[in-house]
């Protein structure tokens, strides 16, 4: 799985071999939310359009801190520092996919042990993802994109009561 995670920037300098870069570097703020949970992040993107075309791919990298209700109906509080990629049709009106991973807990080995009230243990924790969907409106330097992740969120201790969360998401491009 670690090695995987290598491969992602060598894929994307072969790709920016053989793609023009867009407008280079942004910045993000993103906020999702379900009935119970919240995840606020903020973190930089790098689009890279494929030659000719408006198809394209972006990566990024955030901070999230993030408020989720366990199965057990604990309240649990953690930062993440996540990867991801996605894949669309970027232009003033934009549709893509994503999916993407918590490294922190991927690299550090974050089983954010430091949790309490918990009776059981779990040595199969896997680092927290998600995949989704979303839409995207340019306007000039500025985009808002609105999208659906569904996230796997857990610890050796617990797991999170939800799973589906929808986000709204503000960019400046450099």
């Amino acid at each position: 799985m670690k090695k995987g995670l290598l491969l992602v920037p060598i894929l994307f300098l072969c790709f920016n071999t053989q793609a023009k870069t867009l407008e280079g570097m942004s910045i993000f703020v993103k906020h999702e939310i379900n009935a119970t949970d919240k995840i606020s992040s903020v973190g930089v993107a790098q689009r890279i359009r494929f030659a000719y075309s408006d198809m394209g791919a972006q990566a990024t990298t955030n901070i999230s801190y993030a408020e989720v209700i366990t199965e057990d109906g604990y309240l649990e509080e953690f930062m993440a520092w996540e990867v991801g990629v996605k894949f669309g049709y970027f232009s003033d009106v934009s549709f893509y996919i994503e999916a993407g991973i918590d490294l922190s807990e991927a690299l550090l080995n974050d089983n954010r042990n430091d949790d309490c009230c918990y009776d059981y243990y779990d040595q199969h924790n896997s680092p927290d993802g998600y995949a989704g969907a979303g839409i995207g409106f340019q306007l000039s330097k500025a985009s808002i994109e609105l999208s659906a992740r569904a996230r796997k969120i857990d610890s050796e201790r617990w797991q999170s009561a939800a799973y589906v969360f929808y986000g709204a998401q503000l960019t400046i491009e450099f």
